[in-house]
């Protein structure tokens, strides 16, 4: 009985043409990374129907995303509103706090993913801050 070497059977072997496992349905990753959604929620206290803002994505895969609401469309509305139809993705962005009456948001606040933004918007027309939203985490397993 004549043998081989399991390092000569493997280079003679490497590119034999055998049987090839199919896959009989399509799988889906999701990797490198999964996007939640990140909420964006305001809090007013005086005066709602002067308050208004802007989100404008400025680079990676939020540029050209823009929400906004306008002066007016708070009138009588106070405390935490329900969260906005915003659908933020990764990347960088300027949040613009804007005041009709120009003496800010008497402690109004605009939150994102928990990080208080324009609570100390206390007086002028407008405040602008930027934010960034980054990819989920990936999942960690013991496998």
């Amino acid at each position: 009985m004549k043998t081989t070497s399991l390092l000569a059977y493997m280079a003679l072997t490497a590119n034999a043409q055998g049987p090839i496992d199919v896959v009989p349905a399509p799988t889906w990753s999701t990797f490198p990374f999964t996007q939640s959604k990140h909420p964006v929620v305001i809090h007013l206290t005086q005066y709602p129907e002067e308050n208004s803002w802007k989100i404008t994505g400025l680079n990676g895969t939020a540029a050209g995303i823009t929400c906004s609401r306008k002066t007016g469309d708070y009138d009588g509305h106070f405390g935490e509103q329900p969260a906005e139809t915003c659908d933020l993705k990764q990347g960088g962005y300027r949040l613009d706090c804007l005041d009709d009456f120009s003496d800010g948001w008497h402690g109004g606040k605009m939150v994102i993913d928990g990080k208080r933004y324009c609570d100390d918007f206390i007086d002028g027309h407008k405040k602008s801050v930027e934010f960034s939203i980054c990819n989920d985490p990936l999942p960690i397993t013991q496998h």
